[in-house]
């Protein structure tokens, strides 16, 4: 690793601390399960879900039987929850459900990424009752 050697001594350590922990990531030895795929390349890695390995694993949670992924619709922007209102299979048709979303490091939809929007598509599954988002969100300020 290159440090940074002239300059202002509070930049210079600033540089060097930001390089040492991105360094610090490019040796993180990251496996899939499956359903997760990782995968390695020259520049680092990327992350990908295997919705096909995803959706027979849902088809036999619980019951033995499953919905599958659906496609569900935001019925409103989303608000200070972990839920939001969605139609679906088709935008702005029937009645909306309460889809159940996993926001990472926090708690409501409104202050997490990706936001949502009325008419944006979330794929969900049915949860012996409960509808649940296959996202999970990350929670975020702004900037």
């Amino acid at each position: 690793m290159k440090y940074f050697n002239t300059g202002p001594k509070k930049i210079k350590d600033h540089l060097n601390d930001t390089t040492r922990r991105v360094d610090s990531l490019t040796n993180y030895n990251l496996r899939g399960d499956g359903i997760i795929e990782v995968h390695h390349f020259a520049q680092g890695q990327t992350l990908r879900i295997n919705l096909s390995r995803l959706t027979q694993r849902l088809a036999v949670h619980g019951s033995g039987r499953g919905t599958g992924i659906r496609k569900a619709y935001a019925s409103a922007a989303a608000g200070a929850s972990g839920t939001i209102a969605c139609y679906l299979d088709t935008d702005g048709v029937g009645d909306t459900v309460d889809v159940v979303c996993e926001v990472a490091g926090g708690t409501n939809l409104n202050a997490a990424l990706p936001r949502l929007a009325d008419g944006d598509m979330i794929h969900v599954y049915n949860d012996n009752g409960t509808w649940r988002s296959i996202m999970t969100f990350q929670a975020s300020g702004d900037c």
